[in-house]
């Protein structure tokens, strides 16, 4: 039999290696340490970041019901639970890792500070600077314990210090540190955890959500970041599936986006959220509850505009980490094979269901509809033209000049002559696809605003309810009845506004 020989590592080189391969970001650090709070029954956290001259120092606070010494001994220890050990159903912690890894990847000091209904505080610590000499925790003393200035009465502080690497070696200034917090730390936590900043169960609906907390960054509320819209009247759902795999239930449902012409600014602004719709759609994975994985088809499918309406979401338990994958800072997995032969036929589904949205929805052209164009029979068959008499082009041509209504119709001209009819009358028209870009809505909300000042230019006294009627009859606007509303009700606003000055 071979001779074992002791080599431990070295602390340093150990500390040092866990942070290189650790990739955490700071919200995803905070939500390991949030996903800990919340197994211990925590129902109010706050996360105080002090930008402290240049040294940041952050403290995560609970009113858990905190840890006896053994218990938070345990917890501090190094991989305090194997992959492979069994876990409470509410349990959100992966191998015991997660409190020391995520912390150290941004501090250097690592405090824990715990009191149990009993009273009874204890403080251990993580000092990468010392261990660099002699591995070991730090306990400490009642006197020590005052130096810290504990905030929590009964639950669990935990305490960075000495953050070099939140200030990228203190090269970046207050301003950026912000940003960071406002900007990453606010939304993403809205998101891993918006399952439980919600009143009502997102799932269950129109029942009390039972694990409800409350989460403060500087001691204002993080709202929730639902990316599955719940409440809303105009979104698609599927009846929520049950599966298994290996003898493990998950559960799938699958739900459409209205288009952004069918829904109010303010609720087209939540959907397109910080990295816009098409960024957004794919499988959102959950493990109990908690976000795991967003907006990833898991290379079933590329990313594209007909189904970025689509969010698929799927809930498994924290029993079934082995078989999906699930990395140590809880941010990516991976699909299981069988699992993905299943959900092609769901994705395939949706698909179809998402082109609706975008098809335009065509009438055949013919003389009774003279609308923007107009069938014109000519001797040896037909052509399509613009109509001049329509609204949205005299509105303009009233205002040009006779030299720039010269250019004005060549211009009309030269799109008509452009029209690719050989290429249209290949095609079912149903098919036809309208683009939707991130700026379209605004495209048109600037059409409308013309219209309604031409309206209002040759009639002052007409009323707003008049004007949303005249914009409806037109071609294109009937199919956006939430631009033509928003649009108008702004410009009135902005009238009386003016009217009051």
């Amino acid at each position: 039999m071979p001779k074992i020989i002791d080599n431990p590592p070295s602390p340093e080189n150990l500390i040092e290696n866990i942070r290189q391969f650790s990739d955490y970001t700071l919200s995803g650090a905070l939500a390991d340490l949030i996903d800990n709070s919340i197994y211990g029954n925590a129902k109010k956290i706050e996360i105080i970041a002090n930008w402290n001259k240049g040294k940041p120092e952050i403290r995560v606070i609970d009113d858990g019901k905190g840890l006896n010494k053994e218990d938070l001994k345990e917890a501090m220890r190094w991989a305090s639970k194997s992959f492979s050990s069994s876990r409470a159903v509410n349990d959100l912690g992966r191998f015991g890792l997660g409190l020391k890894v995520a912390s150290l990847s941004k501090c250097n000091r690592l405090i824990v500070s715990s009191t149990t209904n009993k009273k009874e505080n204890n403080v251990f610590a993580w000092d990468t600077n010392r261990v660099k000499d002699s591995w070991g925790m730090d306990e400490y003393s009642e006197k020590e314990k005052e130096l810290l200035n504990l905030r929590q009465e009964i639950g669990t502080e935990i305490i960075w210090q000495d953050c070099s690497l939140l200030t990228e070696n203190f090269t970046i200034e207050e301003e950026d540190f912000n940003k960071i917090l406002k900007n990453d730390v606010n939304f993403e936590l809205g998101k891993i955890f918006h399952r439980f900043l919600e009143d009502k169960d997102p799932v269950l609906k129109n029942k009390k959500n039972q694990n409800k907390i409350q989460i403060y960054l500087n001691g204002n509320i993080i709202e929730s970041n639902n990316p599955f819209f719940e409440t809303s009247e105009k979104i698609q759902y599927d009846e929520e599936i049950r599966k298994k795999y290996l003898g493990k239930e998950y559960y799938v449902n699958a739900m459409m986006l209205p288009s952004w012409r069918d829904v109010s600014k303010s609720l087209s602004n939540k959907i397109e959220g910080k990295n816009g719709k098409y960024e957004s759609q794919g499988f959102y994975l959950y493990r109990n509850k908690r976000l795991i994985v967003s907006s990833n088809w898991f290379n079933m499918r590329y990313k594209n505009l007909v189904s970025d309406l689509i969010r698929i979401r799927i809930d498994i338990d924290n029993n079934q980490d082995a078989e999906w994958q699930i990395s140590g800072n809880k941010t990516s997995a991976q699909m299981p094979m069988r699992v993905k032969n299943e959900m092609r036929g769901l994705i395939e589904r949706w698909s179809e269901v998402s082109k609706s949205p975008y098809q335009k929805r065509s009438k055949k052209l013919n003389k009774e509809t003279p609308k923007l164009w107009k069938m014109q029979s000519i001797s040896n068959g037909w052509r399509l033209k613009i109509n001049s008499s329509s609204e949205i082009i005299n509105s303009f041509k009233i205002k040009l000049s006779p030299t720039d209504e010269k250019h004005f119709k060549s211009i009309i001209s030269f799109i008509e002559d452009s029209l690719p009819i050989e290429k249209l009358s290949t095609v079912d028209y149903k098919d036809a696809i309208i683009n939707s870009p991130n700026d379209k809505r605004q495209d048109y909300m600037t059409l409308c605003e013309h219209l309604i000042n031409s309206y209002l230019d040759i009639n002052p006294e007409i009323k707003s309810d008049a004007i949303v009627k005249k914009l409806m009859e037109l071609e294109i606007l009937e199919q956006m009845p939430e631009i033509v509303k928003d649009t108008v009700s702004q410009i009135f606003k902005n009238k009386k506004n003016k009217n009051q000055n």
